[in-house]
């Protein structure tokens, strides 16, 4: 959940978007492109054309030169994705210094993912978290967003916790589950 801190500084459209990123998983068949080309790729509506037949109409994110955008298909509806989320500790005074009178607040994660198509599926699951990620299983790669940064502007809203994000990249097979562990904690009054 996000802070206090963060959503007193946003506005509606903001909170809606930021409260989306946070919400319960959804899988999705996306095209992830990279511009290697030297100017960027503008956010702009895109249409994806197989032969002769449209795939897909959506709209295409910002991707400076060298970087790489997803583009979203459509759902994947052969993968099913679910995630619970509970707090483990609250520390009263966790924070000293000027930041003190901050309670720390420490979480566990889990996210289960199941391939029920008939074909083996490549995932990028990713889940984003207010706070510093203390662990992340089956080499669940940790970025924290610098604050202020385009890709992540939620970062800059509170200056104790960033939001950070665990990217895992797996192959399921069909029939195949899969659990994603993760811990986290952020700091609150």
């Amino acid at each position: 959940m996000p802070t206090d801190e963060m959503l007193r500084n946003l506005n509606p459209a903001q909170r809606e978007e930021f409260l989306r990123l946070l919400e319960e998983p959804r899988a999705e068949h996306r095209i992830r492109l990279l511009n290697a080309g030297p100017h960027p790729l503008t956010t702009s509506p895109a249409l994806v054309i197989k032969g002769d037949r449209v795939v897909a109409q959506a709209l295409m994110s910002y991707a400076a030169p060298g970087t790489e955008t997803d583009l979203t298909l459509t759902t994947a509806p052969s993968i099913r994705a679910s995630h619970s989320e509970k707090e483990t500790r609250r520390t009263a005074d966790a924070a000293a210094g000027r930041d003190a009178g901050y309670c720390r607040v420490d979480l566990s994660g889990l996210i289960r993912v199941v391939n029920q198509g008939e074909r083996l599926a490549e995932l990028d699951v990713r889940r984003y978290v207010v706070g510093a990620v203390d662990s992340a299983d089956a080499e669940g790669a940790v970025t924290k967003a610098p604050p202020g940064t385009l890709a992540e502007p939620w970062s800059a809203l509170d200056p104790l916790n960033a939001v950070t994000r665990i990217t895992w990249k797996l192959r399921l097979a069909p029939s195949e589950a899969r659990e994603l562990r993760f811990t986290w904690h952020y700091l609150t009054r």
